[in-house]
């Protein structure tokens, strides 16, 4: 059938779009562990300046504004949790941690998603 071998071509607009929608929602899986990492390394710079140093900061609560910063990045996985399990195409591709509620990828991963 000559239309069944034209939606197979790679080039194919559908089956491009198809993948660009995979890669963007399992970017959205990967969310929460590089937020938290990139958090958890300006903290770390943030704690090695002396408090000399800190006090010529215009910033009075380093403390609150990680913590607020680690809030920010909760609500914000939980919104593209929302996306990704609600979406029929990328949703065979991910599982959620039963004790974290984290998404994962199931082994099917896009090239660029496994690169990270």
């Amino acid at each position: 059938d000559e239309e069944a071998s034209c939606s197979s071509q790679p080039g194919d607009p559908e089956e491009l779009e198809q993948k660009h929608l995979t890669d963007v929602c399992l970017s959205f899986v990967h969310y929460y562990v590089a937020a938290m990492k990139e958090l958890k390394r300006t903290g770390a710079q943030l704690a090695a300046i002396k408090p000399a140093e800190r006090a010529l900061i215009n910033m009075p609560d380093l403390v609150q504004q990680a913590e607020k910063a680690r809030q920010l990045v909760h609500l914000n996985q939980k919104f593209l949790q929302m996306l990704v399990m609600e979406n029929p195409v990328i949703r065979p591709f991910v599982g959620q941690d039963k004790q974290t509620g984290l998404l994962f990828c199931n082994g099917k991963e896009s090239s660029e998603a496994r690169a990270e």
